[in-house]
Order: structure tokens, then sequence, then C-alpha cells
């Protein structure tokens, strides 16, 4: 298996709080208490997030949860890091359509509670971090892609609170 992100409760102190760490391959989230156990810390499942029954484990096998975040109030967003999702889109001129290829995502909260959201993929870059800007729920996502003949390219994106609301209840898709 492998780590792929890492989110803390505490941002002021994150060792005196939980700290999440997100695995792909065994798909699954674990909570550390640093906060009361400190580097003894045994991992525990998070609700929602861990088990075959988790809906993170629809992730592909090398594209798991690699974006992920603590909201404000607590609930965890999660971003797999490849797609399961592509479809043909309608061509908007004569031609071919083009591939439209999006990433499952999730807000789940402590109870477990999971809510579906999607996240359109541009010019290849896939998500691979996500950062909380303080005091809202806007968030910067890090964006990734290698190919041989370009190397590497990054990108970070703004994504809003008010994006993030319309996802959530299913009014769009991430853009």
């Amino acid at each position: 298996c492998d780590a792929e992100s890492m989110a803390a409760y505490n941002t002021t102190h994150p060792l005196h709080g939980d700290i999440l760490v997100s695995f792909e391959r065994q798909h699954r989230v674990w909570r550390y208490k640093f906060g009361s156990e400190g580097h003894r810390a045994i991992p525990s499942h998070v609700s929602g997030l861990s088990g075959e029954d988790s809906k993170i484990s629809v992730c592909p096998h090398n594209g798991g949860a690699e974006a992920m975040e603590i909201l404000r109030d607590g609930r965890i967003m999660v971003l797999c890091e490849e797609s399961i999702l592509e479809q043909v889109a309608e061509p908007v001129s004569e031609g071919e359509g083009s591939v439209v290829t999006e990433v499952l995502g999730w807000v789940v909260g402590s109870d477990g509670l999971m809510q579906e959201l999607r996240y359109l993929i541009r010019d290849g870059l896939s998500p691979v971090a996500l950062a909380r800007i303080p005091a809202s729920d806007d968030l910067l996502l890090l964006e990734r892609k290698w190919t041989p003949e370009e190397g590497t390219t990054i990108r970070v994106r703004h994504v809003t609170e008010r994006a993030l609301l319309l996802s959530l209840a299913g009014g769009c898709v991430i853009s």
C-alpha cells in the first residue's frame, strides 16, 4: 500500500490533535491520535473511508485518495487521483467529441455519512493535494501530470466554497 495524503485537525499545532493519512491500492483513511497518544498513536479506521464497503474502494488501484483536507466543520474531503468516469462529450463543432474525464470525490461527516462530488480533469492534470484557506471552505487544489515528452506539469487551482456546495447538492461538477 502507498500513503498518499495527510491532513491535521489542529492546524495551529498539528501534533496536538488527530492526523489523518490516506492510502491507495488498499484504499482507506486512518486516524492517528497524536494529541493524546503522541508518537505511539495506533491508527484507527475513519467511518465511511475504510473497509471493503467504503465508497473510496472504487478509486483506481494506483489512483486513490491522493487529495484530502479537513473542512471547517470537521468533515473530510477526499478526491481520487485517477478517473473511473470517462465519457465522450457532444462535439461543439464539426468533428469528433472530446473525452471528458471526471474524478470522484466525497465529503464525509463524523457519522460516516458520505456526499459524492465530481471534479473535472482539465489538460490531463489530476488532483494530488488539497489545502483549505483559513476561515473559509475555499480550497487550493494542486494538480499534476507527467509525460515523457513534457516531464512534470503542475497547476494550483482555487475551488470556491460555493462550487463545493453546488457539487455536493448535485448541481454541478467542480471544474
